[in-house]
């Protein structure tokens, strides 16, 4: 599936600030091999994800969003919806 401009800048933006943060670490890095990292390049944990991911959907005003939001995002991006 294509990504949209907006979301291609987006992700560009990242890598570079990504790239940023790394260089100026002066060796504190932690390489996990991941690009979507903590501040010290350490590895984002899948619960501490999912509890940010609903702190932001509480503070934004919207329904809570189950697990199965990728699943209907796939579905969708590949055609399976309409």
């Amino acid at each position: 599936m294509a990504l949209d401009p907006g979301t291609l800048a987006v992700l560009r933006a990242h890598h570079r600030r990504w790239h940023e943060e790394r260089s100026a670490s002066a060796g504190a890095w932690r390489e996990s091999g991941r690009i979507f990292t903590r501040e010290d390049g350490s590895e984002l944990k899948p619960d501490w994800v999912s509890e940010y991911f609903e702190r932001l959907t509480f503070a934004a005003g919207l329904p809570p969003i189950r697990h199965d939001l990728r699943h209907g995002t796939a579905t969708l991006g590949s055609g399976g919806g309409q």
